[in-house]
């Protein structure tokens, strides 16, 4: 696998539009990362490489999610870690079988607490929407052999540390099997995840068409004596979807990344016709469990909150 990768040094290292000091990012491949875990680098974190296994030369979420291609699969494990040993274990044993991995111990790892993290390499390119799907059911697996991956691993542009050498550093590979192709192996599995963002784009698009519905059935009306005020008159003819969308906001399902999110999270949510986001840089965050969620109108004036100078 000779694809290069985008990589950079600490978690300041950017070269988005508009940074205050750009600085162009480096590449690294796959035969690059297994150099790095045979001899790891030992600087601070705030100076270690990292990678976003996507060719796309960029950190946005977004973009990458949109435009990236994937070259590999990732985990971290640093919530009551096992070690690599087990990682390779539930690795071989439950999850690719004889494919190629890397697993190695991150920087802070000890022996009372082995944070590690874990490698992939793909037979094939995956796009953003694959990548993102595939990352779930590796998750998935890995929690279903007794790891505790951290999910964060799912965000199309979240930084993967490379190896560097700790107080500790172990590391376990497997380099002679095939390189993997989660979209064969793992095809029942995605296919399940893709079914289920597909109904809750459906039940949105009814909601959405029903709102329509009686939207032209109120406007029929010659007399407007019982009609509702000006408040229910808009959650009758708009949803919620169709509020955030119109603001940019990205949807997955039912879903959503608000335009200006950092993270590129899908924090937001729609459940009953209504919308609460766990991000505090959302304007429509609601501190979750959906206490205080916005209907239509609520959503409109939040999007329009965010639009002001």
């Amino acid at each position: 696998m000779t694809a290069r990768m985008v990589s950079g040094y600490g978690q300041h290292h950017t070269n988005e539009p508009g940074a205050k000091r750009p600085w162009p990012y480096v590449t690294i491949d796959w035969v690059g990362v297994q150099a790095l875990v045979d001899s790891p680098q030992q600087v601070p974190k705030g100076e270690a490489q990292w990678l976003i296994p996507s060719t796309l030369p960029t950190r946005s979420f977004l973009s990458q999610e949109r435009e990236g291609q994937f070259w590999i699969l990732w985990a971290d494990f640093d919530v009551d870690p096992q070690g690599v040993h087990a990682v390779e274990a539930a690795l071989v044993i439950n999850v690719i079988g004889e494919a190629q991995f890397e697993a190695y111990t991150s920087s802070s790892s000890t022996t009372d607490k082995p944070k590690c993290r874990a490698m992939i390499p793909l037979s094939q390119p995956l796009s953003g929407a694959e990548w993102v799907l595939a990352q779930q059911a590796l998750n998935d697996m890995l929690s279903s052999s007794g790891l505790a991956p951290d999910r964060v691993s799912e965000r199309t542009g979240q930084l993967c540390y490379l190896p560097n050498r700790g107080a500790l550093y172990e590391a376990r590979s497997q380099r002679t099997g095939p390189l993997f192709d989660p979209m064969l192996a793992w095809a029942k599995e995605i296919a399940s995840k893709r079914q289920v963002l597909a109904d809750a784009a459906a039940a949105l698009e009814a909601a959405r068409k029903a709102a329509a519905e009686r939207n032209a059935t109120r406007a029929a009306q010659p007399n407007p004596k019982g009609r509702p005020g000006l408040i229910d008159a808009f959650n009758e003819a708009y949803t919620v979807n169709d509020i955030l969308l119109q603001a940019g906001y990205s949807q997955r399902g039912n879903t959503f990344c608000h335009p200006n999110s950092e993270s590129g999270s899908y924090s937001a949510s729609v459940k009953d016709g209504r919308v609460h986001s766990l991000s505090n840089s959302d304007p429509l965050h609601t501190g979750g469990a959906g206490g205080g969620a916005h209907d239509a109108f609520g959503a409109l004036r939040g999007a329009d909150a965010q639009r002001q100078p």
